[in-house]
């Protein structure tokens, strides 16, 4: 079951990555909201997580369990958060700085 899991969460996360590089090449820009959707998946930790799972081969009852479902969308919030907040702290403290 497992190998199932990661199939679809990579498709979603290969998904998420055309979809933010067809953004980005059209000069779109998203609204918070539009921006999060995507990022869930293309910041990568559902595809490391499903990677982690292979060898557990966890059945559905147990990978979909409320509490696990949970784990993973607090575990993703954080990073996904914290990556971009490293993200900003660069483009701000480098704007401007070949001008020097």
């Amino acid at each position: 079951m497992s190998q199932v899991h990661f199939i679809d969460i990579f498709q979603k996360f290969v998904d998420s990555v055309v979809e933010q590089t067809r953004d980005r090449a059209n000069d779109r820009i998203l609204s918070f909201d539009e921006y999060w959707a995507i990022r869930w998946y293309n910041c990568g930790c559902l595809p490391s997580f499903a990677f982690g799972e292979l060898e557990l081969d966890l059945p559905d009852e147990v990978y979909y369990h409320p509490l696990l479902e949970k784990m993973r969308e607090i575990a993703i919030q954080m990073i996904a958060a914290s990556n971009v907040s490293f993200m900003l702290i660069l483009v701000f403290t480098s704007f401007g700085a070949d001008e020097e």
